[in-house]
């Protein structure tokens, strides 16, 4: 056993060989759930910040020039997220992307992926169906 992490403030994980076990501090279930979908696209978001193309981690900038890219990326960011759910809204991502990867329940790409690369999938689509 390697001890006790601190995840988050409402609960604890704890590594047992493999597997990681989640102990919650919260009496409602919804409240668990909701919190654990926050965590999600939380995850989603850094997944998206290491390799969306930004570089955040080997960039060498001064404090001033980091902090500026930092406020360009999560405008950047915001728009390309706002763009992606309000395609989801429109029910164009099922054309766009697989939702799941096969015998998986967790949707593969995210709201900003989809903001970011489904805007040229709607316009190709909208030129051929002009043909």
């Amino acid at each position: 056993m390697r001890g006790l992490e601190i995840s988050d403030h409402f609960s604890k994980s704890i590594s047992l060989s493999k597997k990681t076990v989640q102990i919650v501090y919260l009496d409602d279930a919804s409240e668990v759930i909701k919190y654990y979908k926050m965590r999600g696209g939380i995850e989603a978001m850094f997944r998206d910040y290491k390799s969306g193309g930004y570089n955040l981690e080997g960039n060498k900038a001064n404090t001033h020039r980091l902090t500026n890219l930092i406020l360009l990326i999560a405008i950047a960011y915001t728009a390309s997220a706002l763009k992606g759910k309000s395609i989801k809204n429109k029910g164009y991502q099922k054309y766009i992307s697989r939702l799941t990867e096969p015998k998986k329940y967790v949707r593969r790409h995210s709201d900003f992926w989809v903001g970011l690369y489904g805007q040229s999938w709607i316009l190709a689509w909208d030129f051929c169906s002009g043909i």
